[in-house]
């Protein structure tokens, strides 16, 4: 047993050396693959142009949060990696602390998976993340 629990801490430390902070592009790309693999209505593709996110798109949140590798199924939010994705030129310990709230905001005892999703995204872009998000996002349009 506690050769198996050595094992999936060995496997858990590769995974974490694996991920990596996503260019503007590839998160284009997450966005773009995450549409399509979610077959996100044509009225919430445009809301997302907007930066405007409702209850429908919870499916895409949850792939665009997966395929970044900043969502855990076990965990959620992995707020380390989601700090390094959307630090900007803002100050770390600031991001943390937008981040920390949004989660700790909307998160509710017994919430299921993606059940606070929604509520997070639109905290993350009404805060000075989700501004240097859309000015980032906007150029490469």
């Amino acid at each position: 047993m506690k050769y198996f629990f050595i094992a999936c801490a060995i496997i858990a430390a590769v995974s974490a050396q694996d991920w990596k902070v996503h260019s503007d592009e590839e998160l284009l790309a997450i966005r773009k693959l995450c549409i399509e693999k979610t077959k996100l209505p044509a009225e919430d593709v445009e809301k997302l142009k907007t930066y405007t996110y409702t209850e429908t798109m919870k499916p895409y949140l949850g792939c665009f949060a997966r395929e970044t590798g900043i969502w855990e199924e076990a965990t959620g939010f992995n707020v380390d990696r989601a700090v390094k994705q959307y630090k900007f030129d803002l100050a770390e310990d600031k991001v943390r602390e937008i981040l920390t709230k949004c989660i700790n905001d909307n998160k509710k005892e017994g919430a299921k998976a993606f059940d606070y999703i929604v509520p997070v995204n639109k905290c993350l872009q009404a805060s000075e993340i989700g501004d240097k998000l859309k000015a980032a996002l906007i150029k490469k349009q």
